[in-house]
């Protein structure tokens, strides 16, 4: 083989090795992008907004905030009153 030759093998070889990198740097910028879309996004809202609530969900948490004051607060909280390690 001449040197000539060599090279252009070796060349096509590198070709072929570094194709799969060329494409992950096209989708790259593609990442980084959406990232910083999301950002932007949690940037934009505001604090007051909150997220959207339905009706039902928002009965259903009034009702647990309510039954929360139905059973006393203990003076001492017991182990054998917490959670269990079965749960």
């Amino acid at each position: 083989m001449t040197p000539h030759r060599s090279r252009t093998a070796r060349g096509l070889l590198l070709g072929l090795l570094l194709l799969p990198l060329a494409a992950i740097a096209d989708e790259a910028p593609l990442l980084g992008e959406q990232t910083r879309d999301w950002l932007s996004l949690q940037k934009a809202q505001k604090p007051e907004q909150g997220r959207p609530m339905t009706g039902e969900q928002a009965k259903l948490i009034y009702r647990r905030y309510v039954q929360s004051f139905g059973r006393e607060i203990p003076e001492q909280l017991r182990r054998e009153d917490g959670p269990t390690a079965s749960q």
